[in-house]
């Protein structure tokens, strides 16, 4: 199976601000994501150096194609996170605020007084509406992949498949690869017969 870049988008984990150590950043439109048999392939544009201001405006120059392949033997889970509950609290209150700023202006009404309390609470509401909009925009389904580099230290990827049917279809193949691999590593162990 191959996703091309219209079929996947690399994202960073959510509270991250794109930086996981040991795990190139990838971005880009030459991009894309393969299930072999044996491994499972990433390839496309990815930052060497990162300058969170400078690569934002010269993110060709600091990048290199490369590939990161990640065998199935040293992968320990991929599974689709969506956070339903999450998405649809931050809605609500991204559509609530408005009514609850309203409601306000009605019942108190206005003096030198509730003039400066009404100031604090529309900062405030400009704030909780700011933070749910970058969590309503950020918080949308994903796979984590969890894996083992060569030096054994657990690192995680994540990537966001845009069509469901093609997010079924990965969800099936890679666990069915991830089983496979498992099921090869503990045929593969020495049978230890008892003292």
């Amino acid at each position: 199976m191959k996703l091309e870049n219209k079929q996947v988008q690399f994202v960073s984990s959510f509270m991250s601000a794109g930086f996981q150590a040991g795990v190139p950043r990838f971005f880009g439109k030459e991009k894309s994501v393969h299930l072999r048999e044996t491994a499972f392939v990433i390839e496309g544009q990815a930052l060497k150096v990162g300058f969170p201001i400078v690569d934002m405006f010269v993110k060709s120059a600091l990048s290199d194609t490369t590939s990161l392949t990640i065998p199935y033997q040293r992968m320990r889970s991929a599974r689709l996170i969506s956070w339903p509950f999450f998405r649809l609290l931050f809605l609500i209150m991204l559509l609530l605020l408005p009514i609850i700023i309203v409601c306000l202006n009605i019942m108190i009404p206005f003096n030198a007084e509730s003039g400066e309390m009404l100031t604090l609470i529309y900062i405030l509401a400009i704030g909780i509406a700011i933070i749910s909009l970058y969590c309503v925009i950020r918080i949308r389904p994903r796979y984590v992949i969890v894996f083992l580099d060569k030096a054994h230290v657990r690192r995680q990827f994540e990537l966001r498949i845009k069509n469901k049917a093609l997010s079924k279809q990965f969800d099936v193949e890679i666990s069915r690869y991830i089983q496979e691999a498992k099921g090869f590593a503990q045929a593969s162990l020495p049978a230890t017969s008892p003292a």
